[in-house]
């Protein structure tokens, strides 16, 4: 089996898609089981055309992953164009979209990503990332939630980052939420909305959503740093449903800069969580109040409490 890495391929050359197409033609496409692209600033959406049929004889392809940063002429109209011709992948199981920084990029775009990923009836693994893609609002994650991850019931993985998303509001989690909780079958999940600016405790209630039915969950990674609309009952919410996380090995929370969130209410986080999640192994945590130093004693303290997990 043969995996292919160009995730750093691309700088801004007209020549570069043309390139690489005549290189995959030289590849035996039964062979190539793993693909990641990277293109950077300047990829357009008539490149994305070219890139797309270029992918059309890999259709063994069991991972494939592309990513695109700061480009302001790649459009919604390009995902069009790829999932055409990524429609005869049957064995695809890993995807990955990582859209950074691309201001073309708005609620259409997850709309027929939401669409178009129901062709591939094997997939295990979804990432999906658009930071900086401040566009998207909650019709975008709504479309996502309800026609697409719904229905992927057999997912063991999922990945998604909309940082500084600010047109995103705890409306919109709350459509993910009645989507994520009925992934039974979830080991892995990473919810990235840091610069939330309009998330608030809401959203914190809907993430609780997200984490029920999941008895198999080993790795959860939670970034809401600098929402700073969420304070002490969001966190009391999200605690209540992070405790019955007993199969959890990893964990990451971050609440950096939510300045209404009290020492108080990180001790009640740490000491629920770690008396309860016994299969813990490694607790990460940023949440530092600059105004004290409540939360330093306090690591300090539960590093005492509970050694042997890495914190």
């Amino acid at each position: 089996a043969l995996k292919l890495n160009l995730s750093h391929l691309f700088s801004p050359n007209p020549n570069a898609i043309e390139a690489l197409s005549l290189g995959l033609e030289k590849i035996n496409s039964k062979n190539l089981k793993e693909l990641i692209i990277g293109c950077y600033s300047g990829f357009s959406d008539i490149e994305m055309v070219r890139l797309a049929k270029a992918l059309r004889p890999f259709s063994s392809l069991s991972t494939f992953h592309l990513l695109v940063n700061s480009s302001n002429i790649f459009t919604d109209t390009a995902m069009i164009s790829l999932f055409n011709n990524l429609s005869c992948f049957e064995s695809l199981k890993n995807i990955e979209l990582a859209f950074t920084a691309c201001r073309g990029i708005r609620d259409p775009a997850l709309q027929v990503i939401s669409r178009q990923l129901l062709r591939f009836k094997n997939i295990t693994q979804i990432k999906l990332k658009f930071p900086q893609c401040h566009e998207i609002s909650n019709a975008g994650l709504k479309s996502l939630a309800e026609e697409c991850l719904s229905r992927f019931k057999n997912l063991t993985l999922l990945c998604l980052d909309f940082t500084h998303n600010v047109h995103i509001t705890d409306k919109g989690l709350e459509s993910l939420a009645g989507a994520v909780k009925d992934l039974g079958s979830l080991e892995r999940l990473s919810l990235e909305f840091s610069f939330g600016t309009n998330l608030k405790n809401n959203a914190m209630k809907n993430v609780a959503t997200c984490l029920k039915n999941k008895e198999h969950l080993l790795d959860l990674y939670l970034n809401f740093s600098y929402c700073e609309k969420i304070n002490d009952a969001g966190i009391k919410t999200l605690v209540a449903e992070l405790k019955k996380l007993t199969t959890l090995r990893k964990l990451f929370l971050g609440f950096l800069h939510c300045w209404d969130v009290k020492g108080s209410s990180y001790r009640d986080l740490f000491i629920k969580i770690l008396d309860n999640l016994e299969a813990l192994e490694t607790f990460s945590f940023f949440a530092m109040k600059a105004k004290n130093n409540q939360c330093q004693d306090l690591i300090q303290e539960m590093t005492e409490k509970f050694k042997g997990l890495e914190l």
